[in-house]
């Protein structure tokens, strides 16, 4: 009697986890819409960048650089990401040696609070580790704040140590606060730059704050 009057408490509720759980760990579909971008910087070393085509993103020169668009390449992925790890590749040729820096952040919106965010777990160049590529090698620059070694995180670009797969370390970044690094390049040899990321967690995406305007801050320096 006890067992058969479990079973017709149980049932129900077996029946309807599979679909109460998911949706408690869902990401808002407001941030599902997160696309990989980098971009490519040889300004600095005035290097002209050639970039080959790739099958799922777009590769080019950045035109809004202007007589400089040569020197930076973008790369924009064509879907949208998802919760499994993907990586992405890109590969290009430098007509000079010199240094290159890599932005590796979302891709860019008009309105500030749909420039989506995306988790970075790694990056190789050639097929091996970038230096500090998987961002295993980090210090506490502040008490519980942490940031890896040669890479540059701006903004609100947040580091997380673990939060790539297997539990490694991994960077939260957008298109307005991206993670950098640099690497030589040597003329003529082809370089192929791969990313892994994918959708950030539920619960870790900063809220949106939007920019102060400059009327603003002018009648506060008044009072």
């Amino acid at each position: 009697m006890v067992f058969s009057i479990r079973n017709k408490i149980l049932l129900p509720l077996l029946f309807f986890l599979p679909f109460l759980l998911p949706a408690q760990n869902r990401i808002p579909e407001k941030d599902r819409d997160s696309y990989f971008r980098m971009d490519i910087n040889a300004i600095p070393d005035r290097i002209v960048l050639r970039g080959e085509k790739q099958q799922d993103a777009h590769v080019y020169n950045a035109s809004w650089y202007r007589e400089d668009s040569k020197f930076v390449l973008t790369v924009n992925a064509k879907e949208p990401l998802k919760e499994e790890w993907t990586e992405y590749s890109v590969t290009f040729v430098p007509n000079r040696s010199g240094k290159v820096w890599i932005r590796i952040g979302g891709r860019w919106r008009k309105e500030g609070e749909e420039r989506t965010w995306l988790m970075v777990d790694s990056v190789r160049l050639n097929g091996k580790l970038l230096k500090n590529g998987d961002f295993k090698e980090y210090k506490e620059r502040q008490p519980d704040v942490y940031r890896p070694e040669n890479w540059i995180l701006e903004h609100r670009a947040e580091f997380y140590i673990d939060g790539g797969r297997d539990k490694s370390p991994a960077c939260l970044v957008n298109h307005d606060s991206p993670v950098i690094t640099s690497f030589p390049v040597r003329a003529g040899e082809p370089n192929t730059v791969s990313v892994v990321v994918k959708l950030p967690r539920k619960g870790i995406i900063p809220k949106y704050t939007p920019p102060k305007k400059i009327n603003k801050l002018l009648d506060r320096k008044k009072r």
